[in-house]
């Protein structure tokens, strides 16, 4: 009997569709570092592992709703549209 082995190579990152875990992620990065915050203290303050914050802020992991309020709260902004929409997270240019 003969085996056979499909491999599918995925299109290259810019071709993939962006997936909510990835904005979400690079939102949560940005406005933690405008805030000159480091990983560990963003966890610290959210309550979060700092492990899972990485997952997240690289795409690699969709965090639970609860860990986006915790995120969100330690970050001190607003979520919009609410909790069943996409949440996108406001960051100005001044840190705050």
């Amino acid at each position: 009997m003969l085996k056979a082995t499909l491999r599918v190579k995925p299109p290259p990152r810019e071709e993939q569709p962006q997936r909510t875990a990835d904005t979400l992620g690079q939102q949560i990065k940005e406005k933690r570092q405008a805030l000159k915050w480091s990983r560990a203290k963003l966890a610290r303050e959210a309550g979060v592992n700092v492990q899972a914050l990485r997952m997240i802020e690289e795409g690699l992991a969709t965090p639970k709703p609860e860990t986006v309020r915790h995120l969100t709260f330690a970050l001190e902004v607003r979520r919009e549209p609410g909790l069943h929409g996409p949440v996108r997270i406001r960051v100005d240019s001044d840190g705050s």
